[in-house]
């Protein structure tokens, strides 16, 4: 048991990595860029961006589990006066260390993916023409 105990806590030191006491600040990653603020965090992705008003809790072991909404872009500009429709969304991830994974899920239940973000990195998008 004893030597279990020890393979485990060596194995913990060499991978697991601690959820950061403060997530605020720009993460980054391919297809997606995340500022969070002390009240309110705004996404950004190639054609879409997203909003979570309220703090960027997290759980004791890093996780974390947020509503907002999700917005669709489009290519061409973008008519004066033209209000684009927000969808509510559930954000979920986990942050351990300086990388974070992030699972987006509209209200119909429509998955948008996953995203793996690094702290700190300048985001990869594409934006829709």
């Amino acid at each position: 048991m004893r030597r279990n105990l020890k393979a485990l806590a060596a194995a913990c030191l060499a991978g697991c990595a601690a959820a950061p006491a403060d997530p605020s600040g720009a993460w980054g990653g391919d297809h997606i860029s995340l500022t969070i603020g002390a009240d309110r965090s705004e996404l950004e992705f190639d054609c879409a961006n997203g909003r979570i008003d309220g703090p960027f809790t997290l759980a004791e072991d890093g996780g974390f589990d947020l509503q907002g909404v999700f917005v669709r872009e489009f290519g061409g500009p973008v008519r004066e006066g033209e209000v684009l429709p927000e969808r509510p969304a559930r954000y979920q991830g986990e942050i351990a260390g300086a990388a974070m994974s992030l699972r987006i899920t509209l209200a119909d239940g429509a998955s948008l993916g996953a995203y793996k973000l690094k702290k700190n990195t300048p985001p990869r998008l594409f934006k829709c023409q």
